[in-house]
C-alpha cells in the first residue's frame, strides 16, 4: 500500500464501529487503520467494508474481494473459503 495520510475522524468512526461489534480495542485499532487505508486505495466505502465484519471474522462479498485483488499478484489473491466444503487434506493447508 502506498503512504496515505490517515483521516483521524474517519479512523475514530471506524474504530468505534468495530468496538461496537465486540472486537477487542487492540484488534479494532489495527483493523480500523487498515480499513481506512483500503477504503481510500480501493475506493470502497468503509461502511461496505464494515458490514461484513463481526467478532467472529471477516467475509466480504465478491466485488470487494475483486477490488482488493485488482492490485495483488496471482499468488497473493485473497478470498473466502468455506472450510465445511473443503477436502480434509486441503483443510490442513488453509490459514
Amino acid at each position: 500500500m502506498t503512504n496515505i495520510s490517515l483521516d483521524a475522524d474517519l479512523f475514530n468512526i471506524v474504530y468505534g464501529k468495530l468496538l461496537s461489534k465486540n472486537i477487542s480495542p487492540v484488534a479494532a485499532k489495527a483493523l480500523a487503520k487498515t480499513l481506512v487505508t483500503i477504503s481510500k486505495e480501493a475506493m470502497i466505502s468503509t461502511d461496505d467494508l464494515l458490514k461484513n465484519i463481526t467478532a467472529n471474522g471477516i467475509r466480504f462479498d465478491v466485488n470487494i474481494y475483486k477490488a482488493l485483488n485488482s492490485t495483488r499478484s496471482n499468488s497473493s489473491q485473497i478470498g473466502y473459503i468455506d472450510i465445511g466444503n473443503v477436502a480434509p487434506v486441503i483443510k490442513a493447508q488453509i490459514i
